[in-house]
C-alpha cells in the first residue's frame, strides 16, 4: 500500500485542526508508542527544551525531537537541525543550569536520569543512506563536542542517535496499519470506517453512539448477578477472547430491538482497539475486492475486527463472511467480525460458518432469560441515574426494560427538552406520544395511517421526499424538526443524501402504535404501503421495516401477500429480489416456492453472485434438515436454480459445494471444472470435500487434490481435506507425507483428532500417528473429542498402554456422557481389562441403561466375559424399550453366548421374531438360541419361514448347523440345506452341512455336492469322515467315478507317504475301502484299476491293518479277501515281495468274528493250494 506524504491535503482534518507541526508531533508519538510504550507527549507550540517526546526508564531517558518540513530538501533538514543545535548550545553552556527563563532544558543536565538515546524525526524524505549517515554523524559529533567542551555535559558523550525520515516513518506505519487509516483517510477502503471516527451523523445518532453515554457492562452485572448454574454468559473481555483464539471468526449478536446489540458490539470494538486491533465499522456496499484490498494492507500479526451493524441492510453479509474466512485461511490472517441483527432475522443467516451467536433476548424457556431481563432493567436504571434523572415507576414504565428508551429519555433531558420529556411520561409509549404531538399540527384530522405509511419508508433518499403526499410532507417536516428523522449527507459510501430514523426501535414504536387500530385490515395497509413504496422507489426500506415487525405480524400469510403485489408490477420488484430471496418474512420453503413463480421476476438472477449465495444458503438449509423438508415440486425448483446458477461461476464456490451435496449429477460437471481450474485456491478444498463426501470418482480430482495439499500442507484445514480423502477410501500414499508434515505443526491442535480418526479408521499404519497422538493426549486427554481418538486407536488394534492412563483421566470427567459408550465398547473389544471400566460403566448405566446405544455396551461387556450381574437388571430395562429393535440381536446373541439364563430373553426374542423373523440378522438369534440349549419348538416356525427367503445365503449355514446340533427335526431344514450346499459346495464353510446331509436320505446330486466339497478340501480332517458318512451312497453307480476321484484326493496324502495315523483314521480308511471294493461301478475296467492302485498303496503302508484290532462287523466282508486274491492272481501282489503287508492284512482278518472267518475257508484253500507260502495263510484260524 502506498502511503501519502505527510501534508495538509492528505491528512485527516479532524487530526490536523491546529498547526501541522503539532499534528506531526502527535503522529510520531503514535507511531513510536509500540516500541516506546511509556513515551510521553508534551504540548505543542510551547517551550519544550528541544524535547517533544520522552520516555523515562529506571536509569535513563530517550528523547524525540519532531520537525515538520514540507520540502524534501536535505539542505532544509540540515538547517532545521542546526537551529536545534544552536538552541541547545545556547541554553546548556552554564554548568549551574539553563539560561534564565529556559527551565525546560534542565533534563539535559541530569546525571541521575541521563539522556542515553536521541531520535531526530523529520517529515520529509532524505534522498539516500549517505545523507542519513551524514546527518547522524553531525548530530553525534555535536553531542560529543558538547560533552568535551562542557564537563557538566560529560554524560552526553556516547549518546545513541537515530535519524528517522518519512521513509522510516512509513516502515513503522506498515507494522501498524491502523495508523495509516487513521491519519490518511484516502487510503481507506470503501465501506470500512475506522471505529475512532465519530458517529456524528445526526443529533440522536450522535448521542446514542457517543462514548460519553454511560455504559453498563455485562462484567459489571455479572458481579451483581451471577450467571445461572450451567449457563455461560461471557463478559465483553471473554467475548473478545473468543475471537482472539481458535477458529471462530465471528460473533453474531441477536436480540429484540433496543436491547443493546449495537452498543455491545461497539464496546467490544473499543476493547479490541485498546488492545491494538484494527477496528472498522462496515458501512454501505463493499466493493467486490474490498476485503482482498484490506488483506494486502495488513500482516498476520495485525488483528482486524469488522463491525457490521444491522445485517438486515447488508445484503453482502454472507459474501463478506465467506470471503473473510477464505482470506484468513489463505494468508493466515486474523480477520474477525461482530455483527448485529434482530432475533427474527437470525434464521436467514444462522447457518453462516464459524460464528457464535450471542443472544440478548433468549427464548422464554432458556435458563438465561431472567439474567438478561434483569441486566436490561439494570442498564435502564444505570442510564437514568448517570444522566441525573429520577428512577421513577413512570420512567421505568415508558422504558419497558429496553435501554434504547432510557437513552431517549436521557437525550431529551440532557438536550434541554424537559417539557417534551414531561409529556412523554404521560403517555403509554413513545409511538403514542409522537403521534399525539404530530396530530396537533393537523387539528382533529386522523394522521395515523399517513404517519404509519411514512415511517415505514425510511431510510429514504432525499430526492424521494418530494414524492410524499402533502399530509406526509408536513409529517416529514415535523419529524425532522423534533429529531426523530435525521439527514445523512452523501459521502464516499452513498452518492446521495439519505433520511433515516433516529433509531429503528423508535420507528417501530410509531408504526405499531398506529397499526393498533387496524388489526383486522393489516393486509390492506401492507398493500397500500407496498403501492406507495413502489411508486417512490422505497420498496427495499418497506420490506426491511416489515421484517423488523414480523413477530408482531406473524399471523399474516406473507407468501400470498408478496406474490399478489409482485404480480402487479414485476419490474419494480426485480430491484429488490436480492432481499426477497433472504427475507425473514418467509420460511426457506416459501422462498423456494416463490422461486418457481413469476419467471420474469427472476430472469437473469443466475448471473448475480448475491443470488448464487442465497441459493447456496437455501440448499445448505435443505440438506441440514433432519428430515426431508421439500416436496417433489419444491425440490425440482431448487434443483433447477442450482443447475442454472452453477453454469455461471463466481468468485465463490459456495453454491457448487452445497449444490453437489444436494444433486451430485446436476452439479458434477461445473464442480469438476472449478476444481480443475482452481486447484491451488484455498476455498477449492470446500468443493473437494463435498466431491469426496458424495462418493464421486476420486481419480477425476486426484491431480488437483495433490496440488492443493502440496500448497497447503501446513494449513490447519488440510485436516478436513485429508479426512475426507481417507474416508472416501482414497490412496493413503497420497496423503501420508502431507499428513506427516502437517502433524509436525498441528499435532497438538484440538481438531487434529479428525486426522487421527480418519487415518486409523482407514487402516493407516499406527506408526505415523503414534507419537503425535501421544503429544495430543498430553493436552487434550480429557476433551470431549478425545473419546473418538480412543475409539479409533483401539479399533485399529493400537496398544492399550498408550491410552490406558488418558482413558482413566477422560472417564473421570465423561464416564456418564452418552457418547462414552464408544470408549467402553472399543476398550472391551480390544481386550482391555474389565477393572478399568467396571465402575464407570456402572455409573453410565444408571443414566443410560435404556438408551439404544446401551445395547453396544451390553454386547461388548458380555463378549469380554464381564460378569452377568452388572448388566442383568439394566438389560431387562433395555428390553422393555428395545426388545423389538432390529439391533437387539447383538444383545440376544451376546447374552446367550455367555450362557445367560434363557428365561430372561425368551419373551423378548419371541417379540423380536414377530417383527424381524425374516431379517438378514435373524440367523444370529436363531443360532445363539439353539447353541445355548434353547428349545427348537420356539424358533421352529420362524426358521422354517426364514429359510424360504435366506436359505441359500452364505450365513444360513450357521442356522443349519445349530439346528442340526440341537437335534431339531431334519424335515425343517433338509430341503433348504440341500439347496444351500449346491450353492456353496466349493466353500470351506459347508463343513457342517455336509456332515448333516451325508447321514440323510439325499438325492444323488447332493451326494455329488458332498463329494465335490471333499475333493475341494481333501486336507480337511473332516473330508475322510464325510466320505465314510456317505456310506451306501458310495455304492450308487451314478457317482462311481466321483467316488474314486474323491477317494484318491483324500487318501493319497495320507497313504502315499508315511505319516502318523490314528486308529480312528486307519479305521475310516478301512471303512472307505470296504465301500470302494464293494461298489458295483468300481468293479471293472479303469475304475477298478484305480481302486486297486489305491488299495495296494494302502496295503503296503506300514500303518495299514496294524495292531490287529477287531474291525466293525460291517467291515468283515469277504470282498476284502477276494480283492487281495484277485491282486495276487493278477501279479499285482507278490507273496514274497509283499509278504509283510500280507502278513499284517491276515492278522487283521484273523481278528474277525469266527462266523465271518468261516465264510472264507474256500478262498484260503485256494491260496494254500495255488500260492503256497509256509506260515502265511495259516495266520487266519478258521474253524
Amino acid at each position: 500500500m502506498e502511503i501519502p506524504k505527510f501534508c495538509q491535503e492528505h491528512l485527516n482534518p479532524k487530526l490536523c485542526q491546529q498547526d501541522i507541526g503539532c499534528a506531526f508531533q502527535e503522529f510520531v508519538h503514535e507511531a513510536l508508542l509500540n516500541d516506546y510504550p511509556d513515551l510521553h507527549f508534551f504540548p505543542c507550540l510551547g517551550k519544550d527544551g528541544a524535547i517533544d517526546l520522552s520516555q523515562t526508564m529506571s536509569a535513563s531517558r530517550t528523547i524525540v525531537e519532531c520537525k515538520y518540513n514540507g520540502k524534501d530538501s536535505f539542505e532544509d533538514i540540515l538547517s532545521i537541525w542546526k537551529n536545534v543545535a544552536s538552541k541547545l548550545e545556547k541554553h546548556l553552556v552554564d554548568p549551574s543550569g539553563p539560561t534564565t527563563g529556559q527551565a525546560q532544558y534542565k533534563p539535559w543536565y541530569r546525571v541521575d536520569l541521563p539522556i542515553r538515546e536521541y531520535i531526530f524525526c523529520v517529515s520529509s524524505t532524505i534522498s539516500n543512506q549517505n545523507q542519513i549517515d551524514q546527518l547522524k554523524i553531525m548530530i553525534v559529533e555535536f553531542f560529543r563536542n558538547l560533552s568535551i567542551k562542557h564537563e557538566h555535559l560529560n554524560h552526553l558523550n556516547g549518546l545513541s542517535v537515530e535519524v528517522l525520515d518519512w521513509n522510516a516513518c512509513c516502515s513503522l506505519l506498515k507494522k501498524r496499519p491502523h495508523l495509516i487509516f487513521r491519519w490518511f483517510p484516502k487510503t481507506r477502503i470503501q465501506g470500512f470506517v475506522p471505529l475512532y471516527d465519530s458517529l456524528d451523523t445526526g443529533t440522536f445518532h450522535a448521542y446514542l453512539n457517543s462514548e460519553k453515554l454511560t455504559y453498563y457492562s455485562r462484567s459489571q452485572h455479572l458481579k451483581v448477578m451471577s450467571a445461572p448454574q450451567g449457563v455461560e454468559i461471557p463478559d465483553e473481555e471473554n467475548l473478545l477472547n473468543i475471537l482472539e483464539k481458535g477458529d471462530t471468526t465471528g460473533l453474531i449478536v441477536t436480540g429484540g430491538g433496543g436491547v443493546g446489540k449495537t452498543r455491545l458490539m461497539l464496546e467490544i470494538g473499543r476493547l479490541a482497539q485498546d488492545k491494538k486491533w484494527l477496528v472498522f465499522r462496515v458501512e454501505g456496499k463493499l466493493k467486490d475486492n474490498s476485503l482482498e484490498q484490506l488483506s494486502h494492507q495488513i500482516n498476520p500479526e495485525t488483528s482486524v475486527l469488522l463491525l457490521v451493524d444491522y445485517i438486515e441492510n447488508q445484503k453482502e453479509f454472507y459474501d463478506i463472511v465467506e470471503t473473510l474466512n477464505g482470506i484468513n485461511d489463505t494468508y493466515s490472517l486474523h480477520l474477525r467480525y461482530i455483527a448485529c441483527c434482530r432475533t427474527s432475522y437470525y434464521q436467514t443467516i444462522g447457518d453462516t460458518s464459524r460464528h457464535i451467536r450471542v443472544d440478548l433476548s433468549p427464548p422464554v424457556q432458556d435458563l438465561a432469560v431472567n439474567w438478561y431481563e434483569n441486566y436490561q432493567k439494570q442498564t435502564v436504571v444505570h442510564i437514568l441515574k448517570e444522566s441525573g434523572l429520577e428512577v421513577s415507576d413512570k420512567h421505568l414504565d415508558i422504558c419497558r426494560n429496553k435501554p434504547i428508551f432510557a437513552v431517549l429519555i436521557s437525550y431529551l433531558y440532557c438536550s434541554g427538552r424537559q417539557p417534551d420529556l414531561a409529556e412523554l411520561l404521560k403517555e403509554k409509549d413513545f409511538g403514542t406520544w409522537v403521534t399525539r404531538r404530530l396530530r396537533l399540527s393537523f387539528g382533529q384530522a386522523d394522521i395515523n395511517r399517513d404517519l404509519a405509511l411514512l415511517i415505514a419508508l425510511f431510510p429514504m433518499q432525499s430526492d424521494k421526499v418530494a414524492l410524499l403526499n402533502p399530509r406526509q410532507g408536513v409529517l416529514f417536516d415535523k419529524l425532522a424538526t423534533d429529531g426523530w428523522i435525521e439527514k445523512q449527507p452523501a459521502d464516499e459510501l452513498q452518492n446521495i443524501d439519505m433520511w433515516v430514523t433516529a433509531h429503528d426501535v423508535l420507528a417501530d414504536q410509531i408504526l405499531l402504535s398506529n397499526l393498533g387500530s387496524i388489526q383486522h385490515t393489516y393486509e390492506r395497509f401492507i398493500d397500500e404501503l407496498f403501492s406507495q413504496a413502489k411508486s417512490m422507489g422505497c420498496l427495499r426500506s418497506a420490506i426491511i421495516t416489515l421484517q423488523r415487525l414480523q413477530p408482531e405480524l406473524s399471523s399474516l400469510h406473507w407468501s400470498k401477500i408478496l406474490l399478489k403485489n409482485i404480480s402487479e408490477d414485476i419490474i419494480a420488484w426485480r430491484d429488490v429480489r436480492d432481499i426477497l430471496i433472504r427475507t425473514s418474512l418467509l420460511s426457506p420453503i416459501e422462498i423456494i416456492s416463490i422461486l418457481g413463480e413469476q419467471e420474469e421476476l427472476w430472469k437473469g438472477a443466475e448471473l448475480e453472485s448475491d443470488f448464487h449465495n442465497a441459493i447456496g444458503w437455501l440448499t445448505r438449509w435443505t440438506i441440514n434438515q433432519k428430515e426431508s423438508a421439500l416436496d417433489a415440486i419444491n425440490r425440482s425448483i431448487l434443483e433447477m436454480w442450482i443447475r442454472k446458477a452453477s453454469s455461471y461461476p463466481t468468485r465463490s464456490n459456495f453454491i457448487l459445494t452445497w449444490g453437489l451435496r444436494f444433486s451430485a449429477e446436476a452439479v458434477r460437471e461445473p464442480a469438476l471444472r472449478w476444481i480443475q481450474m482452481h486447484p491451488v485456491i484455498f476455498q477449492t478444498h470446500y468443493l473437494m470435500v463435498a466431491w469426496m463426501e458424495c462418493h464421486l470418482p476420486l481419480e477425476e480430482i486426484a491431480l488437483s487434490f495433490q496440488q492443493w495439499i502440496d500448497k497447503f500442507k501446513y494449513e490447519f484445514h488440510l485436516s478436513f481435506v485429508a479426512e475426507a480423502w481417507l474416508n472416501a477410501r482414497g490412496d493413503k500414499e497420497l496423503v501420508r507425507k502431507p499428513i506427516k508434515t502437517w502433524l509436525e505443526k498441528h499435532e497438538a491442535d484440538a481438531k487434529a483428532h479428525f486426522v487421527y480418526q480418519a487415518w486409523l479408521d482407514t487402516k493407516g499404519e499406527l506408526e505415523l500417528v503414534r507419537e503425535p497422538i501421544k503429544t495430543w493426549l498430553e493436552k487434550h486427554k480429557a476433551d470431549d473429542e478425545a473419546g473418538f481418538v480412543y475409539q479409533s486407536w483401539l479399533d485399529a488394534k493400537g496398544e492399550l498402554e498408550l491410552v490406558r492412563e488418558p482413558i482413566k483421566t477422560w472417564l473421570e470427567k465423561h464416564k456418564a456422557d452418552a457418547e462414552a459408550h464408544f470408549v467402553y465398547k472399543a476398550w472391551l473389544d480390544a481386550k482391555g481389562e474389565l477393572e478399568l471400566v467396571r465402575e464407570p460403566i456402572k455409573t453410565w448405566l444408571e443414566k443410560h441403561e435404556a438408551d439404544a446405544e446401551a445395547g453396544f455396551v451390553y454386547r461388548s461387556w458380555l463378549d469380554a466375559k464381564g460378569e452377568l450381574e452388572l448388566v442383568r437388571e439394566p438389560i431387562k430395562t433395555w428390553f422393555e424399550k428395545h426388545k423389538a429393535d432390529a439391533e437387539a440381536h447383538f444383545v440376544y446373541k451376546a447374552w446367550l453366548d455367555v450362557k445367560g439364563e434363557l428365561e430372561l430373553v425368551r419373551e423378548p426374542i419371541i417379540i423380536w421374531l414377530e417383527k424381524n423373523w425374516d431379517g438378514d440378522k435373524a440367523n444370529f438369534v436363531y443360532k445363539a438360541w439353539l447353541d445355548a440349549g434353547g428349545d427348537t419348538e420356539m424358533v421352529h416356525k420362524s426358521i422354517e419361514v426364514w429359510l424360504r427367503k435366506h436359505g441359500e445365503d452364505v450365513e444360513a449355514e450357521f442356522v443349519y448347523s445349530a439346528w442340526f446340533k440341537a437335534g431339531g427335526a431334519s424335515s425343517v431344514i433338509k430341503s433348504s440345506a440341500i439347496r444351500w450346499l449346491h450353492q456353496n459346495r466349493d466353500k470351506a464353510s459347508a463343513l457342517y452341512i455336509t456332515k448333516f446331509l451325508a447321514m440323510q436320505d439325499i438325492p444323488v446330486d447332493t451326494v455329488k455336492d458332498i463329494l465335490i466339497w471333499c475333493c475341494e478340501f481333501p486336507d480337511n480332517e473332516n473330508a475322510l469322515w464325510r466320505l465314510t458318512q456317505l456310506k451306501v451312497h458310495l455304492l450308487n453307480e451314478e457317482v462311481g467315478e466321483e467316488v474314486i476321484t474323491t477317494s484318491e484326493a483324500v487318501l493319497n496324502p495320507l497313504i502315499l507317504i508315511q505319516v502318523p495315523l490314528t486308529a480312528v483314521i486307519r479305521g475310516q480308511i478301512n471303512t472307505l475301502f470296504s465301500y470302494l471294493i464293494s461298489a458295483p461301478k468300481l468293479r471293472s475296467d479303469q475304475l477298478r484299476k484305480r481302486v486297486d492302485t489305491l488299495f495296494l498303496a494302502w496295503l503296503r503302508n506300514p500303518a495299514a491293518f496294524e495292531n490287529y484290532s477287531k474291525p466293525h462287523i460291517n467291515l468283515q466282508q469277504s470282498s476284502y479277501v477276494q480283492r487281495v486274491i484277485d491282486l495276487i492272481v493278477s501279479d499285482a501282489l507278490d507273496i514274497n515281495a509283499d509278504y509283510e503287508p500280507l502278513e499284517r492284512f491276515l492278522h487283521w482278518i484273523n481278528s474277525w468274528e469266527p462266523e465271518r472267518k468261516s465264510q472264507l475257508y474256500r478262498r484260503f484253500d485256494f491260496l494254500k493250494y495255488n500260492y503256497p507260502a509256509p506260515g502265511l495263510w495259516d495266520i487266519v484260524k478258521i474253524r
